[in-house]
């Protein structure tokens, strides 16, 4: 895997002047996402995020990890975990909402749709007639719930942090 994976999108990279091999790599790497997404469509968070380890992409299993909300249990706990989740909520939404907009790959565009509710990007998987989705009523609900819930996320830390965080 690429030491750079957002080298595509930041340089504007045309697959049409790539070599097969390199062609070959993105569409082994677009059949990834699409499986990653599919374990996300299903709500198996935890096994799309243990797929991309498995695959050596690290960065993309953080980054969303990012998802989780922060919690500071410290105050009524001394348990070494008592921390946990992503303190720069907002910050990791902005990322995923750029990652989901400037993707040329179908998958990504949705997996980080999804994490930072972009419907938009989102609808169009729903809608898309390929690989055996016929754009049913499921996948709709499915992608209106998901964008609703990291809105309402969105609109409840917005309300509770100080306006220096968003």
């Amino acid at each position: 895997h690429s030491l750079d994976p957002d080298v595509m999108d930041r340089m504007h990279v045309d697959r049409n002047t790539l070599s097969k091999e390199e062609n070959d790599d993105i569409n082994d790497e677009e059949r990834l996402l699409y499986i990653v997404f599919r374990l996300i469509r299903k709500g198996q968070w935890n096994d799309a995020i243990e797929l991309c380890r498995q695959y050596g992409l690290h960065w993309r299993a953080a980054s969303m990890n990012g998802r989780t909300l922060f919690y500071d249990a410290e105050s009524t706990s001394n348990a070494l975990d008592a921390v946990i989740g992503n303190e720069e909520y907002l910050m990791w939404l902005r990322c995923c909402h750029a990652v989901c907009t400037h993707s040329q790959l179908w998958p990504e565009k949705w997996i980080y749709a999804a994490l930072c509710g972009n419907i938009d990007e989102l609808l169009t998987y729903a809608t898309t007639m390929e690989d055996g989705n016929d754009g049913n009523w499921y996948d709709l609900l499915w992608v209106l719930l998901v964008c609703k819930q990291v809105h309402c996320q969105h609109r409840l830390l917005c309300q509770e942090l100080p306006s220096y965080y968003h």
